[in-house]
C-alpha cells in the first residue's frame, strides 16, 4: 500500500483498516525486536483470553539498556492494576491488541504522543488484560525523537495526552489519579514553562488551574515541590523564573 505521509496516527490507521488478523501489534521504525516477540503475546494471550497484551522492553541508547517489567511474573492484570501501570506506560508498540478494539478507537491525526490520547480508550473496552514478564521489545532513543523535543507544539499534545488520561482516570478510577496526581502536577510546570500562555488558552488555564489548586505531593522530587510552593505563593514570579531556567 502506499501514500503520501501523514504523520504515525495516519499511518497506524490506515495499517489498522487495511488489515485483516485477529491482532494488531506496532513496531516503530527506529526499534527493533526479539524472535519471540510475537509467539510470548500470542501465548499470553491464548492463556488469559486477553483483549490486550502488555510485554516487558528494553530502553536503549548508545551506552545503555535498561529492561523495564512489571514484575517477573507473568500474569493477568487487574484493571487497577493495569490503569496504575498506564500512567508511565501509555505505550503502543509493547503490547498485542484484539483487532476489534479499533472498531470505535483511532489514533489522533495531527498530534505527536498519539499513544497518550489513545491507549487508555483501549484499555477501557478490554475485559482482559494480561502481562507478560519477558523483554523482547527494544526501544531505542534517538537524539531526534519527538520525546526530546521541547516546541511548543510537542509540548502541547504531550500535555492535552496527560490532561485526557487524568480526566478519564478521575471519573473512572479517582483513587488511581489521586495517587498519581503528581505526574499531572510535574507535565502542568513542563507546561507553564515551555509553551506561551496564547498557544492554547484552554490548557493553558488547566495547566494553571492544577499548580494553584493541587496539594503539594509528597511524590514530588525538591526541584519540582519548590516549584510548585513558588508558583502558589507568586505565579507571575514563578513562571518567570521558570522560563529563564528552561534551557
Amino acid at each position: 500500500h502506499r501514500q503520501k505521509n501523514g504523520g504515525l496516527s495516519f499511518a497506524r490507521n490506515t495499517g489498522i483498516s487495511l488489515s485483516h488478523g485477529k491482532f494488531i501489534m506496532f513496531v516503530d521504525s527506529d526499534d527493533y525486536v526479539d524472535s519471540n516477540f510475537c509467539s510470548n503475546a500470542i501465548q499470553s494471550q491464548n492463556q488469559y483470553d486477553s483483549d490486550i497484551v502488555i510485554f516487558g522492553y528494553y530502553r536503549e541508547s548508545e551506552i545503555t539498556s535498561t529492561r523495564l517489567t512489571l514484575g517477573n511474573k507473568t500474569r493477568q492484570l487487574s484493571m487497577h492494576e493495569a490503569f496504575s501501570d498506564l500512567i508511565k506506560d501509555s505505550y503502543a508498540w509493547n503490547k498485542l491488541y484484539r483487532r476489534e478494539l479499533f472498531n470505535e478507537v483511532k489514533y489522533p491525526v495531527g498530534k505527536t504522543y498519539e499513544d497518550g490520547y489513545t491507549t487508555y480508550r483501549l484499555y477501557n473496552q478490554a475485559k482482559a488484560i494480561s502481562y507478560v514478564a519477558k523483554a523482547t521489545y527494544h526501544y531505542v532513543e534517538t537524539g531526534q525523537s519527538i520525546v526530546s523535543s521541547k516546541s511548543a507544539s510537542n509540548i502541547r499534545d504531550q500535555y492535552g495526552a496527560v490532561v485526557s488520561l487524568f480526566t478519564y482516570l478521575d471519573d473512572k478510577y479517582p483513587e488511581i489519579a489521586t495517587k498519581y496526581r503528581y505526574e499531572l502536577v510535574i507535565s502542568s510546570i513542563r507546561y507553564v514553562t515551555y509553551v506561551p500562555s496564547n498557544f492554547d488558552s484552554t490548557l493553558y488555564k488547566r495547566a494553571y488551574q492544577v499548580l494553584k489548586t493541587s496539594k503539594i505531593p509528597k511524590e514530588l522530587d525538591l526541584t519540582h515541590k519548590l516549584s510548585l510552593i513558588l508558583f502558589k505563593i507568586s505565579s507571575p514570579l514563578a513562571i518567570k523564573i521558570f522560563k529563564s531556567r528552561r534551557n
